[in-house]
């Protein structure tokens, strides 16, 4: 297969003769422009058959995690595509992540929101209505000078200026009509009242102080980005939820046709559409249904809660009602976002988490333990390495000292049981090294409760008798 490289590249892949298997740098560097037929149908199964790295599906779960007051968890009903003019190989281009996983662009996602708040505010029955419509609007989405510019633009057609599309969507969705421009004048009529009362809401908003056009204050307004980030969706993993349709294997592309059957009208070659014209099949890549993508939206500038949930509403009902992508027209890029999806995927993502977070607790507990026996027999091999250099005598010194306070009381009840050298360690530490703990075990022996004198009569005794054979006192 013949691919179109730079000098440099080309000379460096010719050392290593094998195509690379990351789908996404494949799909952009290693695609054949002028394939046709079968050629791009192979070179499409290539790139299907090549699997997806879900390297950055995990990342992004955890980057979104404190968004999840405004993200929308929607399952793809049908076929998705996205980018279709921005590939390489003609009408066949995809959002493909560096990992090769399709992902949907933070702009396709605020349009297709900002087309649901312009149908929401074309439906708004009153001026006052549109007003406070047109006002969150602007705020979530932005705009810039165009955007506050009624009319449509104007071009040249068999030698006559005639009118185009609308210059703005605040203007145009002043009014509905039938696709043609009959109800222009009411939506110039509605316009003067509606832009002078939002861009003053606007300018209060703003705390715009300086205004210098009192009956057109838009003309007063700096543009605006909006108060709300619109983040790319990305497909997630929600293996297990109870949702509408079966879920594939993440990251499945499926190979998809769309076929021309009148190629030479639409080239300009025949004056009519006529049926006796070779069909053209056209095959191209596209996203499978059943995927789950996460729409994540995050609140910028210190806005408003509400304006976030408002975008969200948008967003929600646009994807269902709309759709998103290519060829919404023809059933491809439909959503269901109902209720019910947001609770079963979000309970399994949950769950998962819990799962993941108990099994890194478990994990660090485990090494925790390791690490402890691990210094444990470092000390155990330290101090067998410093006892053999010892006396008999500092041994059974250093070996009590080792002792916590309760073993050491447990190991002296046994004082008939030890060697005299152990004997000797006692009556040192109690004579010399510790003559209160001395004072304190004499006390019980001779004054203490029966269970006491039993326990540490016998000690006493013993400690005396080294005394006396060592012509020393005991304190």
């Amino acid at each position: 297969m013949n691919a179109l490289l730079p000098i440099d590249t080309r000379e460096l892949l010719s050392k290593h003769q094998s195509l690379p298997d990351g789908r996404s740098l494949f799909f952009d560097r290693f695609a054949p422009p002028g394939a046709k037929d079968e050629e791009r149908r192979d070179w499409f199964q290539i790139v299907i058959a090549k699997p997806a790295l879900r390297g950055k599906v995990d990342a992004w779960a955890g980057a979104i995690e404190r968004l999840t007051s405004s993200l929308v968890y929607a399952q793809l009903q049908s076929r998705l595509m996205v980018n279709m003019a921005g590939g390489v190989m003609e009408n066949a281009g995809l959002c493909l992540d560096r990992f090769g996983m399709p992902y949907i662009p933070g702009s396709a996602v605020k349009g297709c929101a900002r087309r649901m708040a312009t149908q929401r505010l074309m439906e708004a029955d009153t001026a006052q209505a549109k007003t406070e419509m047109l006002v969150n609007m602007a705020l979530v989405f932005g705009w810039g000078d165009t955007d506050w510019r009624p009319g449509r633009r104007t071009k040249r057609k068999d030698g006559q200026v005639v009118e185009s599309e609308p210059r703005s969507d605040f203007w145009w969705a002043m009014a509905d009509d039938e696709g043609d421009h009959s109800a222009d004048s009411r939506r110039s009529e509605l316009w003067s009242e509606v832009a002078r009362m939002a861009a003053g809401e606007l300018l209060d908003h703003l705390q715009i102080r300086g205004r210098k056009h009192g009956s057109e204050p838009w003309l007063d307004l700096p543009n605006f980005a909006g108060c709300v980030g619109f983040l790319p969706a990305q497909a997630v993993d929600a293996i297990g939820a109870d949702l509408p349709l079966r879920q594939p294997a993440l990251g499945t592309l499926e190979m998809d046709i769309v076929t021309c059957h009148h190629r030479d009208y639409y080239e300009g070659k025949r004056p009519l559409a006529n049926d006796d014209e070779d069909p053209n099949p056209v095959v191209f890549p596209s996203v499978a249904a059943g995927h789950v993508f996460a729409f994540a939206l995050a609140p910028l500038r210190n806005r408003s809660v509400d304006l976030l949930q408002q975008a969200r509403e948008w967003l929600v009902d646009a994807l269902s009602v709309f759709g998103l992508g290519a060829k919404t027209a023809a059933g491809y890029g439909w959503f269901e976002t109902s209720e019910t999806v947001q609770t079963a995927v979000k309970s399994v993502l949950d769950k998962r988490t819990q799962n993941e977070r108990a099994e890194v607790r478990r994990k660090l507990e485990r090494e925790a333990v390791e690490e402890a026996e691990r210094i444990r027999i470092a000390r155990k091999r330290e101090l067998d390495v410093m006892r053999e250099s010892m006396s008999e005598e500092d041994r059974q010194d250093f070996e009590l000292d080792q002792m916590d306070g309760n073993q050491r009381i447990q190991w002296m009840e046994k004082i008939d049981q030890r060697t005299e050298h152990q004997k000797l360690g006692v009556y040192r530490l109690l004579r010399s090294r510790n003559p209160e703990l001395w004072k304190e075990l004499r006390h019980k022996a001779e004054q203490g409760k029966q269970r006491e004198r039993q326990r540490f009569g016998p000690l006493v005794q013993e400690m005396f008798k080294l005394a006396k054979q060592r012509k020393e006192k005991m304190p």
